[in-house]
């Protein structure tokens, strides 16, 4: 209740905020091509408040059941704005289509919509453009910002309106509080993008924060295909970042295998001692590309090992060839036998067949369609709710003393 009341009241003042807007623009005796473009925006992101209003509320009514009258009568006068606002909102949008001058801004608003999207005067859909949204880690803002300023920022055939409306929806977090304050508008875009710029483009603090995810790499407990592939994907991308800011890493081999080496489980450090003797003399020094090229060939031989494991045919006793073996039927086998030998077949069936915290279900929690279909706010909130630690999502301790790596935010 601490979380859901304030943000009913700031989605309250938010109602409030757009209710003069349209009181300002019905006041208005011409209505601007831009502020169509405005309006359409603002109608999109109210309906979607709506929603987060309607979800919010149902969990006030569901922790308040004493005062379930009071609650309902309060959705009521909510739901009754909403409903108000986006009505005028939708008829001062479609009496201006609907006017001869128009006829311009219907005509650019269909160019600039993509092919399978719906146009409809001015009641449009954006082109659907799929970039990772920023929050503010400095490890993502080079490749957030590249792929921003290649597909939007410097494309003359999105107006600054739309490339504000994208840059908005792309940024989360500490990110989305830089251009917080500014109105979504033509003038504001150039600024917002500035800002940004301005915040993140720190050369300093990024070969920094590179630097520190190299060296604070966690060592691999255990041998497997998908922990070697990780090691060189995370090494490889934190080094083109570093390269891409002009330092020299292309005379860092020798350094770098040294270190990460270092991470290796006791298993792959022996491999690699191998294959460094029977490819190498002493005098020769194996580059940061042989290096890769050793871990990638260990996880493909990992992955096939792990491959055969299910799909070797079984014998029984009668020399009758058993159906292949799946990952899944041979969790069940496994329980089958720990229910055979356990004193306690409740424990062994809950083992087999965990249930979901969220929902109940017969998967894990980060495997729950449910939990995933909620908006992010929701998913924080419900995992709190449930006391789990939001890095792993499990019981028993929180993110701080959370030993999951990599990511502790």
């Amino acid at each position: 209740m601490a979380t859901l009341i304030p943000t009913r009241t700031s989605i309250k003042g938010r109602i409030t905020k757009f209710k003069n807007y349209i009181a300002e623009l019905n006041d208005q005796e011409n209505i601007s091509s831009k502020d169509v473009d405005e309006l359409s925006l603002k109608l999109d992101r109210f309906r979607n408040m709506f929603t987060q209003f309607d979800q919010v509320q149902t969990q006030i009514e569901i922790a308040t059941t004493s005062e379930m009258q009071t609650e309902i009568d309060i959705r009521e006068e909510m739901e009754n704005d909403f409903i108000s606002l986006i009505a005028t909102a939708q008829k001062i949008i479609d009496k201006m289509a609907e006017r001869s001058d128009f006829a311009s801004v219907k005509s650019e608003v269909r160019s600039n919509c993509g092919h399978d999207n719906t146009c409809n005067g001015l009641n449009f859909r954006l082109p659907v453009i799929k970039i990772a949204s920023f929050d503010g880690s400095y490890f993502k803002w080079l490749e957030f910002r590249d792929t921003f300023d290649s597909l939007i920022h410097s494309s003359d055939n999105i107006r600054p309106i739309h490339k504000f409306h994208y840059l908005n929806s792309y940024l989360d977090g500490e990110a989305a509080q830089v251009i917080s304050n500014l109105e979504v508008s033509d003038g504001n875009y150039a600024e917002a993008w500035r800002l940004l710029c301005e915040r993140y483009d720190n050369k300093k603090q990024l070969i920094s924060n590179h630097l520190n995810s190299l060296f604070n790499l966690q060592p691999i407990g255990r041998e497997s295909a998908k922990s070697l592939r990780y090691l060189v994907d995370h090494v490889s991308k934190n080094l083109r970042a570093l390269n891409t800011l002009g330092q020299p890493t292309d005379k860092w081999d020798t350094l770098l295998i040294h270190m990460v080496a270092s991470k290796l489980d006791s298993n792959t450090s022996l491999k690699w001692e191998e294959f460094k003797s029977n490819s190498f003399s002493n005098d020769d020094m194996p580059s940061l590309a042989d290096f890769n090229r050793f871990l990638k060939g260990r996880a493909d031989v990992l992955e096939s090992v792990q491959r055969n494991k299910f799909d070797k045919p079984i014998t029984n006793n009668n020399n009758k060839r058993e159906p292949i073996a799946s990952p899944h039927n041979k969790r069940e086998k496994s329980s089958t036998k720990c229910f055979a030998v356990s004193a306690t077949p409740a424990t062994s069936a809950s083992a087999s067949s965990p249930a979901c915290v969220f929902c109940s279900g017969e998967h894990r929690i980060y495997d729950c369609s449910s939990f995933l279909s909620l908006p992010v706010e929701d998913r924080i909130s419900g995992a709190s709710r449930l006391r789990l630690c939001l890095n792993c999502l499990r019981k028993g301790h929180t993110s701080h003393r959370c030993r999951v790596a990599p990511c502790h935010t």
